[in-house]
C-alpha cells in the first residue's frame, strides 16, 4: 500500500487488516506521519510493516519486493495539491509520474501484476456537468489532474500489451470523512 499512511491509505490500511490481510505500507511522510501507525494499531489491534521509502527510489522498492512476497499493490503515493500543482508542475510530473513508473518497473521485475491506482476526477476538468461517468470526457485543467491522467494513460497502454496486468483505476473527488 503505498502512501499508506494518509488520509485514505489508513483507512484502507484499517479495512485490509480487519479483513485479515497482511499489509504492507510503503510512504514517504510527505503527506503523512508516522504517528498513524500506532494509531492503525490501537484500531485494529495488529501490526502493519512498514518502510519509510520514496517510489522513485528503485533501490529501496526493490529491497521491500524482495523482503516481501508481494502479489497486489494499492497505489495512493502521491502529491495532491491542485494549487500547488499549479506553482510547480515538474514536482508534480516527478513525483506522480515519474515515481508511478518507477513502481510499476518495479513491481513488473517481480512479477506484481496487479494494482489499484488511485486517480482522481480532477481528470474531467470543469467543463462538464455531474454526475460523471467513466466515459465522460477527460480534460484535466491543472498539472495534477494531468499527472493522474498520464498514469492512467499509461496503466491502460500497459494492461493492452501486457495481459497479465490486472489494473483498476479509482476517479473521486476530496473525500471527507471516514
Amino acid at each position: 500500500l503505498t502512501g499508506g499512511l494518509g488520509y485514505i491509505g489508513s483507512h484502507i490500511s484499517v479495512c485490509l487488516l480487519n479483513s485479515g490481510f497482511e499489509v504492507i505500507v510503503i510512504d514517504n511522510l510527505s503527506n503523512s506521519s508516522n504517528k498513524v501507525l500506532k494509531k492503525i494499531k490501537s484500531i485494529t489491534k495488529k501490526e502493519i510493516i512498514f518502510y519509510e521509502a520514496d517510489i522513485r527510489d528503485n533501490n529501496s522498492l526493490r529491497e521491500i519486493f524482495r523482503k516481501n512476497e508481494i502479489k497486489s499493490v494499492i497505489h495512493l503515493a502521491g502529491l495532491k495539491s491542485v494549487n500547488e500543482s499549479l506553482d510547480f508542475p515538474q514536482k508534480y510530473i516527478d513525483n506522480n509520474v515519474f515515481g508511478s513508473k518507477n513502481l510499476i518497473n518495479v513491481m513488473n521485475e517481480f512479477n506484481c501484476k496487479k494494482m489499484i491506482f488511485s486517480s482522481s476526477a480532477s481528470v474531467y476538468g470543469e467543463s462538464q456537468k455531474a454526475p460523471f461517468e467513466e466515459t465522460s470526457p477527460t480534460q484535466p485543467t491543472n498539472p495534477y489532474g494531468e499527472t493522474k491522467l498520464e498514469i492512467e494513460n499509461y496503466l491502460h497502454d500497459l494492461s493492452k500489451m501486457d495481459k497479465d496486468w490486472e489494473i483498476i483505476a479509482l476517479r473521486y473527488f476530496n473525500p471527507l470523512g471516514a
